[in-house]
């Protein structure tokens, strides 16, 4: 037996993602070797209907708002430690104490190092992360070279991106977990959305959970190829982008109406997620996009759209300009600092609870243990 953990994987690798694979063996160790037959939910918008239902599930800091929710939360069978933000936990059902932060944050406590690599003289490189979607589309390369911004490839080594933040003055991030390790190494941040799927739930969900403002900026098509994956976008994909939503990073922003209504839309866009032919249809068409549009649009841009192009990266690019003149967000340190001593505080609680565990001799009883009679939810409330 082991617990196994559950993430996002896509070909190539994401960054956001693949953190999973660096923080949570390095804090966590003999996870392989656990007498637990069970999964680790960590890091992701992964609180949804993926999680494997037969086996020990433990919850420490996931984000939900993309897909349905899990069924177990109700009754405790998912044993939950902390989650995202405070959208979640309302969304979920679940207690706000819950809600701490995104768990990237430990990043600083498994590389403290790169807390070294910051120039605080601010001579550092702006660096841009798009979201791994939109990533390939060569127009932002050359948007950044235009910029005098360094574009990062979310496919790249985990460790080396890491580097990269770390070292950096400014990152404009439509990468979530760009913005996420940014603040984590007390290094400024911007969000910006190109596309539908930015999600505004998830930004807003943890922005939240450290108090820190969220006012995204909009960016147009770089390019005819990036012009058509919008529209293809906005043909078979869910609308997550929500331009009217921004928080000023108060604690009373999660009372705010823009957020009860983030809320309320999210979860009613969850509750009437298609399903059947239709969407099979959906996820046909935008294979066909994906496999045979997307590259032809690819292949022809050099000689039909080269012109447009260029005008399109030259918008962006000034763009980009404009927001690498401005300081960018980062919460507090004693707010950061807080929710990684809750996050810590969780991690402790679960290797305390993998350790005693379903060892052989163990007659003790355990929520979401296959020998317990009654599943109840499995908590410890840390500092928030």
């Amino acid at each position: 037996m082991a617990i196994a953990l559950h993430y996002f994987r896509s070909d190539p690798p994401n960054f956001g993602d693949e953190l999973n694979a660096l923080i949570w063996p390095a804090l966590i160790p003999g996870l392989e070797q656990s007498e637990i037959d069970g999964v680790l939910v960590g890091i992701g918008t992964i609180l949804d209907s993926s999680i494997p239902q037969h086996r020990n599930v433990f919850v420490l800091g996931s984000g939900a708002g993309l897909a349905r929710l899990p069924p177990g939360l109700e009754d405790g069978t998912l044993q939950v430690l902390a989650v995202r933000g405070p959208l979640t936990a309302r969304l979920a059902g679940l207690p706000m104490e819950l809600a701490v932060t995104d768990p990237a944050l430990l990043i600083r406590a498994v590389y403290p190092q790169l807390l070294a690599l910051r120039n605080r003289a601010g001579a550092g490189q702006t660096l841009f992360v798009p979201h791994f979607t939109t990533a390939k589309d060569p127009g932002w390369r050359r948007a950044c070279t235009r910029a005098g911004i360094a574009f990062v490839e979310p496919s790249a080594d985990c460790v080396t991106i890491l580097k990269k933040i770390a070292s950096a003055r400014l990152v404009i991030a439509e990468a979530m977990h760009a913005a996420i390790v940014a603040d984590a190494l007390r290094v400024p941040w911007i969000p910006v959305a190109s596309t539908r799927q930015f999600s505004t739930f998830k930004w807003v969900d943890w922005a939240l959970s450290l108090q820190v403002p969220f006012r995204p900026t909009l960016l147009p098509a770089v390019s005819a190829r990036h012009a058509v994956q919008r529209a293809a976008l906005n043909l078979f994909a869910e609308r997550c982008l929500v331009e009217s939503v921004s928080t000023d990073g108060t604690e009373s922003a999660l009372h705010s109406e823009g957020v009860a209504v983030l809320l309320r839309e999210t979860a009613q866009r969850l509750g009437m997620q298609q399903s059947g032919p239709l969407r099979s249809f959906k996820m046909k068409a935008a294979a066909v996009h994906q496999h045979v549009i997307d590259p032809l649009v690819a292949r022809l841009g050099h000689v039909l759209f080269r012109a447009s192009d260029a005008v399109a990266e030259k918008q962006v690019a000034r763009i980009l300009s404009d927001l690498a003149a401005t300081p960018g967000y980062c919460s507090t340190d004693e707010m950061s600092t807080a929710r990684l001593h809750s996050l810590q505080e969780k991690v402790e609680c679960l290797r305390d609870r993998l350790a005693s565990d379903l060892r052989p001799g163990t007659a003790r009883e355990h929520p979401g243990s296959a020998g317990a009679g009654t599943r109840r939810k499995w908590q410890r409330t840390g500092r928030h």
